[in-house]
């Protein structure tokens, strides 16, 4: 019997997105695993075709019956949130998230400009997929990370500290 290492396996399927292969041959590489054992708070899964962030969890066991996982799911790709209970024997699906490092570069009316650190690509990004798009800041330095679930950009990940420069204060003291 053949025992194959997970992480190399993982390495391997990693190293084949990077080859930009068509989405029907990246199928093969989703990892699949037992409810119970997979869906913790922060991972990533797959239902009906969209990635769902897991936020909170409570696990339980039925009186003669296998256990279950109860989940509070986020869409990442609408944000809307609802519940979903799993089966601990239940399969679920990983969902495989990119995240790329990019540079914010300017704003044009509802759109956000984006450059690529290597490749200079640049890519645009609507304003109501970004959580909080009144943080981003014209400047030469601001490093952001996008978000992309099969090659489609879901999200943007801002960093978790910035210097600003305060430019004006208001000094009324009305309010």
């Amino acid at each position: 019997m053949n025992v194959c290492n997970f992480q190399a396996f993982r390495t391997i399927v990693k190293s084949a997105h990077s080859w930009n292969l068509p989405y029907s041959l990246s199928l093969m590489s989703t990892i699949k695993e037992r409810a119970g054992k997979g869906v913790k708070p922060g991972a990533a899964i797959v239902i009906d075709n969209f990635p769902h962030r897991v936020t909170k969890i409570t696990q339980g066991k039925r009186g003669k019956g296998g256990g279950f996982v109860r989940a509070m799911l986020k869409n990442l790709t609408n944000g809307s949130c609802f519940e979903k209970t799993f089966t601990s024997d239940e399969i679920v699906e990983f969902a495989d998230l990119e995240k790329v490092k990019y540079k914010y570069i300017y704003r044009s009316s509802d759109n956000f400009t984006f450059m690529h650190h290597e490749t200079f690509e640049e890519m645009q990004v609507q304003k109501d997929i970004i959580e909080h798009w009144d943080f981003l800041v014209d400047s030469e330095d601001m490093e952001v990370k996008l978000l992309s679930f099969n090659g489609r950009v879901i999200g943007v990940e801002l960093p978790n500290t910035y210097d600003y420069e305060v430019v004006k204060v208001n000094t009324d003291k009305s309010r």
